[in-house]
């Protein structure tokens, strides 16, 4: 199936709901009390900035990909290709497929915990420290902040085989060890930047996802003020190509990142989720653009929403002929 598409003017939300909001400036508080900001655009002109402010090394950046399945519009992006942000639309039953898929994986984690005598939490923390190169995951707890959540997903879980195949000066870092995602001053990231920190002490809650572990490493982003200004100031820049929603409207997509870990495995980044989704594996030397990884990641979502419109359509529905997508990879400047 032919994946070629006219991008989404996709601005993301994590919730998959509506709510209200009381504002103050352009962060809000909706009824449940949660921290709501504007959210971004999945626009390499908007991203770039943004992730470079947080701390990601200037020699990269986010490019729009066009298909997932044509080689000369895939050729376009810069290789190798270190991690995908991915924007779904929130539509033709997109949103209670990801609402089941959690709940299965909730599901099937409650039945293995029952089966060993083990609490969810134990038996999580266990199989996640027991997976080599398991990346650094957050919860979400800000609404409307899944493309904020998206760029650091992506940029602290960069293995050091694709860093290898970079040029960067890595002077001022330290020099990937071939264990884990990277070293803890890894070279991507500039020295005491907010994605250096981030990476830095989220490790320390790393091993175990108890509670407190994830408790902790979410308020590292929810609780920072610097974090929220440099959103806030992204999401109302002039940078993206569509209009800056309002506070507390719900904009209709959902961002998420694929990353792949030193083992060549291949993972789904939702802060939605429970925590970090294993899809698969792929080759040592494959970067997340070959097609074993788009297979894994992205494609299915794709494969879901034109399943879902070709169902409508025999139903005597319209619908249009695009498959709608949104990505933007992080891969090298040009």
């Amino acid at each position: 199936m032919a994946t070629t598409s006219t991008k989404l003017p996709s601005n993301g939300t994590n919730g998959h709901t509506k709510s209200s909001t009381s504002q103050h400036g352009n962060v809000g508080i909706d009824e449940n009390g949660k921290k709501t900001f504007i959210p971004l655009e999945n626009n390499p002109a908007l991203l770039t900035p943004l992730a470079h402010r947080l701390g990601l090394h200037p020699s990269l950046a986010f490019h729009d990909l066009y298909s997932f399945t044509e080689p000369d519009l895939i050729a376009i992006v810069p290789r190798p290709a270190l991690a995908l942000l991915f924007v779904w639309p929130c539509t033709w039953g997109a949103n209670e497929w990801h609402a089941e898929d959690v709940v299965r994986e909730r599901e099937g984690l409650s039945k293995e915990a029952e089966r060993l005598g083990k609490t969810e939490q134990e038996l999580l923390g266990e199989v996640k420290a027991g997976v080599k190169g398991v990346p650094v995951w957050f919860r979400q707890d800000v609404e409307h902040a899944c493309g904020l959540m998206g760029i650091i997903h992506c940029a602290l879980n960069v293995p050091a085989a694709l860093m290898n195949q970079l040029a960067l000066d890595t002077s001022s870092g330290t020099k990937p060890n071939g264990e884990g995602a990277t070293t803890v001053g890894s070279p991507i990231l500039a020295p005491d930047s907010i994605l250096s920190t981030l990476r830095s002490i989220s490790l320390q809650h790393q091993p175990t996802q108890s509670p407190a572990d994830v408790d902790a490493r979410a308020a590292l982003i929810s609780q920072s003020t610097e974090i929220e200004k440099l959103h806030t100031e992204a999401a109302i820049s002039d940078g993206g190509g569509s209009n800056v929603p309002a506070l507390g409207e719900e904009p209709g997509h959902a961002f998420i990142a694929f990353v792949r870990d030193e083992e060549g495995s291949v993972w789904e980044l939702d802060g939605a989720r429970s925590g970090p989704k294993l899809l698969g594996k792929i080759g040592q030397d494959e970067d997340l653009l070959s097609p074993a990884a788009l297979q894994l990641g992205p494609l299915p979502y794709i494969e879901r929403q034109a399943a879902r419109k070709e169902e409508i359509s025999m139903e005597g529905g319209t619908v249009v002929n695009a498959v709608e997508f949104s990505c933007t990879v992080l891969a090298p400047s040009e």
